[in-house]
């Protein structure tokens, strides 16, 4: 990330980043996150992705670039081959319960996650670069309105989209450790964000048929 940043300063001409970053970055989730949540990471990926924040906001500071940070909640559905990633249970269980089959969820059907489609996260991307410089506050960041649903609430919406019976094709065992991190995430209140143009899915039917539109 610094080595970017330099090889843009370096070039002189103020150009446009556009940097994702997670809700890795926050770590209590104990209250309703909203606009003005700071960033706590408490583990190395969050901690990562805050530094991203940090240093593209300094070059901003300095008027090295125009620089502007969003936040993704889970993006579903990712590519099936294997990843590492912790949330890609999340694609998987929309994915698999889809075409019929069945599946091992690690996290209750009570478990609340935050959710958004791929291509409903490139639409905010392009959005994101279309707002202008003045309208980013300090910070130059934000986290993107996401829909929060519990697994139940996603299994029916597979039900109702795709015509299986998910309920019967779905079981739970949940992995403390996963359900703590992904199956607990409260509301949020968003209100800049939603200010600025950008958007969730709508409802979680939406969700799910978009979900498998680029990664079936």
């Amino acid at each position: 990330m610094l080595k970017l940043l330099e090889h843009l300063r370096q070039q002189g001409t103020r150009p446009q980043v556009v940097y994702t970053s997670s809700i890795g970055v926050y770590s209590d989730f104990s209250q309703p996150i909203n606009d003005a949540t700071l960033p706590s990471p408490n583990w190395s990926y969050g901690t990562h992705k805050f530094i991203g924040e940090l240093l593209l906001a300094d070059y901003v500071r300095k008027g090295f670039i125009d620089g502007r940070t969003i936040r993704f909640s889970a993006i579903v559905a990712r590519p099936p081959e294997p990843s590492g990633a912790i949330s890609a249970f999340l694609s998987d269980l929309i994915r698999e319960l889809a075409a019929g089959k069945p599946f091992v969820c690690p996290v209750s059907a009570a478990a609340t996650s935050w959710w958004m489609s791929l291509p409903c996260a490139v639409d905010n991307l392009l959005h994101a670069a279309t707002i202008s410089a003045e309208s980013w506050r300090p910070t130059r960041s934000y986290l993107l309105p996401t829909l929060r649903c519990s697994i139940g609430e996603i299994v029916a919406a597979i039900s109702r989209v795709y015509g299986v019976k998910a309920n019967d094709l779905i079981s739970y065992q949940p992995i403390p450790d996963i359900e703590d991190r992904f199956g607990k995430l409260p509301p949020v209140d968003l209100p800049e964000a939603e200010a600025l143009g950008f958007r969730h899915d709508g409802t979680a039917d939406e969700l799910v048929k978009r979900a498998l539109e680029t990664n079936p």
